[in-house]
């Protein structure tokens, strides 16, 4: 969700989704490998997310360059790891709703707000304006 003051990343989706999301976060976590997530079923309209290891650059998710769609979420294997725990905790949790926030805690990095339940179905369809 585009912002001129906090910029977030909103991933919404059903249990399935999210164990989706868990997963592929899980096994970024082991090996590393470049993923984008508009590839392994992590889809948008508008914005393309590549997730790299997080090497030599300050982690987080980051505009590839200022004014731009695309984005690159730097992360640590370990906390690769983590987001990956917190994101399989709320799809498989017994609440039909709620919510986890996936950041490095770096200064102006994009926040990662993953949702369940907590949005209409509408609110998914691109042409709602």
């Amino acid at each position: 969700m585009p912002s001129d003051f906090h910029p977030i990343l909103l991933v919404l989706g059903n249990k399935g989704d999210l164990i989706t999301f868990a997963d592929l976060l899980a096994a970024f976590s082991q090996t590393g490998e470049t993923v984008v997530l508009n590839k392994q079923g992590i889809s948008s309209g508008d914005t393309t997310v590549q997730l790299l290891q997080q090497e030599g650059h300050k982690p987080g998710l980051w505009q590839r360059e200022a004014g731009s769609a695309d984005l690159v979420w730097y992360l640590p294997l370990d906390v690769a790891a983590h987001f990956a725990d917190e994101v399989a905790k709320l799809a498989h949790g017994k609440s039909l709703a709620g919510s986890a926030h996936l950041e490095c805690e770096v200064l102006n990095e994009i926040r990662v707000h993953v949702s369940l339940g907590e949005f209409e179905d509408e609110f998914l369809v691109e042409d709602i304006a």
